[in-house]
């Protein structure tokens, strides 16, 4: 969009030449007179999984039992060299299988149109729009939310809708409830 980041040297690759052309990743957005923050280490988002293309190893999240990473890493494993860079994120905990092979698959298949988009660009540009804030809120809630409230009843049809495609236990906490009836905030 015309404006300049911040790329610090932890998260730019190691032989990176002037004028080299080179995939980033907005981490921060501007603020304060501050420029935004990029990496070059881009990460593709999904509920369960995260995809870092260019990592040689899987991280797990902090709250996830030992079993449990010991189940993951098996599920994982059927991907083959490809899990490389798969990361389970916490909504992975006690998910089939299937779910997570499905979701690996269409990561992946998200950043092969990123990195073809990225082969034919000859300037500068968008490679693929930040998400959406409602989803990336409803992919970061995680499962342990007790309930999902929309003050509109096409917002909660969307919202049912997207949790849907995320996690169908999510889908069933989404309510519709008119903004009247909410209880007064602590600034009324």
């Amino acid at each position: 969009g015309g404006q300049q980041g911040f790329l610090p040297l932890a998260d730019a690759p190691a032989n990176l030449t002037e004028g080299q052309k080179l995939i980033v990743q907005v981490t921060r957005e501007p603020f304060d007179g501050k420029q935004m923050r990029l990496t070059a280490r881009p990460i593709v988002a999904g509920y369960r999984l995260s995809y870092s293309p260019y990592a040689r190893s899987t991280v797990f999240p902090d709250p996830i039992a030992e079993n449990e990473k010991q189940r993951l890493q098996r599920a994982l494993e059927s991907l083959g060299d490809s899990k490389r860079g798969m990361n389970p994120r916490r909504p992975a905990a006690g998910a089939d299988p299937k779910q997570l092979l499905a979701e690996a698959e269409a990561l992946r298949a998200q950043w092969t149109s990123i990195d073809q988009i990225a082969a034919a660009a000859t300037t500068p540009q968008t490679l693929q729009p930040g998400p959406d804030p409602v989803v990336d809120l409803l992919r970061n809630i995680g499962p342990s939310v007790a309930e999902i409230c929309a003050d509109t009843r096409v917002a909660a049809a969307q919202a049912e809708a997207l949790c849907k495609t995320l996690d169908p236990g999510l889908a069933e906490k989404v309510t519709f409830r008119p903004r009247r009836d909410w209880l007064p905030s602590v600034t009324e």
